[in-house]
């Protein structure tokens, strides 16, 4: 990851810095070492979400830098996705099994074991909906306040909607 993509958002800066001095220690993940770190910690949840959070920081930078053009905070985008990826770890599964998109019927690896739903792969729906969040949140306000400081009057509503009218 190249540190000019994100000039002008320090704390992101800091944090990617960090993030490459740990990247020995929290190296991305293929399928055998995901699968390694769930059945290790089999018995041990909080352990499981904490090392497959911090092995897949890096994926919220790259859904992150997807969407760096269409906003100026970087660094509370690059927030709300972590905490996208913190909700995703709370939520996934380890023991759902992969089944084919066209036929719906299990996957299964070549020795015959069952494939499992690799981490990333879910969690990526869950760093996109916490960015897109933001800018769901950041267009209804920008568009409310349009439409007051433009034309007061039409904001009237009848009562059956439950909002006032100015």
């Amino acid at each position: 990851m190249e540190l000019d993509t994100i000039k002008g958002n320090q704390n992101t800066t800091k944090l990617i810095q960090y993030l490459k001095s740990q990247e020995k220690q929290y190296p991305p993940l293929d399928y055998e070492a995901e699968r390694k770190i769930i059945e290790s910690n089999r018995k041990n949840r909080d352990e499981m979400e904490h090392l497959l959070y911090n092995h897949n920081i890096r994926l919220v930078f790259m859904q992150a830098k997807n969407w760096k053009r269409k906003v100026n905070e970087f660094d509370e985008m690059v927030q709300d996705a972590l905490n996208g990826l913190g909700e995703a770890c709370k939520r996934f599964d380890p023991w759902k099994q992969a089944h084919d998109k066209k036929t719906g019927e299990p996957k299964f690896m070549p020795d015959g074991s069952p494939a499992y739903v690799k981490f990333s792969t879910f969690a990526v729906p869950w760093i996109n909906k916490m960015i897109l969040e933001r800018f769901y949140k950041k267009n209804v306000e920008v568009e409310r306040n349009s439409i007051s400081m433009s034309t007061p009057s039409a904001i009237t509503t009848s009562k059956s909607d439950g909002r006032e009218s100015a």
